[in-house]
């Protein structure tokens, strides 16, 4: 764990990483561009640019929604590959952070945190709060907590209650440069869907969501399924690409997920996969040492179409290093 950036000002220790020293160097250079990475869940990642200015603004608005002060310490830990490693590092330059950096990954213990009791701020992803809440010793007891990059299952949320942070949920794409939709977690004040963040409106379209945000030259028209639970807050659930279509029903993973989790916490993710009879069929995907239930058929009683067909054991299961499910 080191401090590589003071007040916004880089430190003799921002040498040790290539990525974010990189990203420093070309942000104090005045670039007008910078380049960004789709995370690749539905395909190939593709390049985005962005602007300089856009960038300030999604920084700013961030800032003032958060209450962020100047020189706030923050925890860094995401990978720089992506949209959300990089704006970490932005953000901290254009509003004055000090970043420590800590390096990705998902299982932590309290002795990963000696030394952080001023952390103000941690971006991390599902994997990463779930470690994050299985630690008894209470660690970072000043950090706000922002999760994204993959939807938080409900059992998460339940296990967030019990916890002093602020933990917010983020709703947001590559091509949107960072969240556009926020949920608080936790807390009295807790939200049940997400709410579109200043200046940006959500449209549920037969496509996917479409989102147009000021900051942004065109609309955004993404893969995302989503409804609106009442006038300000909406949920997402799943995405368009992953619907199977089992001889003809279309089934959303995620509802089979929904039943799953109900009887198990740690029981891996449902896609499609190719039949010649059906076209394509439900598909559990655990890992090889998961114990499931001899009962297990019995959870799908009063649904029966979204009984898994298939059960797949795998060495490990496919994530993103966001934490996403690679379905494909």
């Amino acid at each position: 764990m080191e401090l590589i950036l003071k007040n916004g000002i880089p430190t003799e220790a921002l040498k040790n990483y290539a990525a974010e020293r990189d990203w420093v160097k070309r942000w104090n250079s005045r670039d007008s561009n910078f380049t960004f990475l789709t995370s690749g869940t539905s395909g190939s990642a593709k390049e985005i640019l962005f602007s300089r200015e856009q960038i300030e603004k999604s920084a700013w608005r961030t800032s003032q929604f958060f209450k962020w002060n100047d020189g706030m310490e923050v925890l860094h830990s995401l990978p720089m590959q992506y949209v959300a490693g990089r704006m970490n590092v932005l953000r901290a330059l254009i509003t004055k952070q000090s970043v420590w950096k800590m390096t990705p990954k998902v299982e932590m213990t309290s002795n990963d945190f000696y030394g952080l009791e001023n952390i103000e701020w941690w971006t991390l992803t599902p994997p990463m709060l779930s470690s994050f809440l299985s630690i008894e010793q209470p660690v970072l007891p000043k950090a706000k907590l922002l999760v994204g990059g993959a939807p938080v299952l409900q059992s998460l949320i339940d296990k967030a209650q019990g916890v002093g942070n602020e933990i917010w949920e983020s709703y947001g794409a590559a091509e949107t440069l960072t969240h556009i939709a926020l949920r608080k977690l936790n807390g009295n004040d807790k939200s049940k869907g997400f709410t579109p963040i200043h200046g940006v409106s959500v449209t549920m379209t037969e496509q996917g969501m479409a989102i147009h945000d000021v900051l942004l030259e065109n609309d955004v028209l993404t893969s995302d399924l989503g409804t609106w639970i009442n006038d300000k807050e909406f949920l997402v659930e799943g995405r368009i690409d992953d619907i199977i279509n089992s001889g003809g029903v279309k089934i959303n993973p995620l509802e089979v997920e929904k039943i799953i989790h109900q009887h198990m916490k740690e029981a891996g993710f449902v896609k499609g996969s190719q039949d010649e009879r059906w076209g394509q069929i439900v598909t559990w995907v655990v890992q090889n040492d998961t114990i499931i239930p001899e009962d297990w058929h019995d959870w799908f009683e009063k649904q029966p179409l979204l009984k898994p067909r298939l059960i797949l054991r795998v060495e490990v299961l496919p994530r993103n290093e966001n934490g996403k499910w690679i379905r494909k």
